[in-house]
């Protein structure tokens, strides 16, 4: 399995990108958390939003040891994909903490067996306010399914909060050389 960990791919284009449709459901956490798996319930709606809006919220990680939040997204190709979203941990957190955002390809269409590439950024600062993060996926022609997750590890207790997650396929990518190759 190879891995790649993907701090920012986008110097390597020019001009702006074209997304090939959004992938996420219930990336906003408008409501709920309808959409999202997780196995403890130390993940919560949260009102908080990264956007301040009332009609709108946040996953919260309320948590004393690693969780995860996870979507599979079935039904996808190799190419070029772009997770975006907005994080938050929280000041009065207790010891040191990150969010990682993590994408992965499967060759299955329901995110199971061996991952074919990852590729995850974290986001480690405490804020009182929403930072943006993003990670590019590099997923090989055999893809049939993309994995979304999040995961919170402190090394004490921390409260963390993602919200305006997006997840989209980078459209005929054209490279500052003019070819498909960087």
């Amino acid at each position: 399995m190879r891995v790649v960990i993907a701090l920012s791919l986008a110097a390597s284009f020019a001009g702006s990108q074209a997304f090939a449709g959004e992938y996420v459901v219930n990336g906003n956490f408008d409501e709920n958390l309808a959409g999202w798996q997780h196995t403890s319930s130390d993940v919560t709606w949260s009102a908080t939003d990264s956007d301040g809006s009332p009609a709108s919220g946040s996953m919260r990680f309320d948590v004393s040891s690693g969780i995860v939040a996870q979507q599979c997204i079935s039904s996808v190709t190799g190419g070029l994909y772009v997770e975006s979203f907005d994080g938050k941990i929280d000041p009065e957190t207790f010891g040191d903490a990150y969010i990682a955002g993590y994408l992965t390809a499967y060759s299955t269409s329901d995110c199971t067996g061996a991952p074919l590439q990852e590729a995850w950024t974290f986001i480690q600062e405490e804020s009182a306010t929403f930072e943006p993060a993003s990670v590019y996926l590099n997923a090989p022609g055999a893809t049939h399914s993309v994995g979304v997750a999040f995961v919170v590890m402190p090394t004490n207790e921390a409260i963390a909060f993602v919200d305006s997650v997006s997840v989209g396929k980078v459209a005929d990518s054209i490279f500052e050389n003019g070819f498909e190759q960087p």
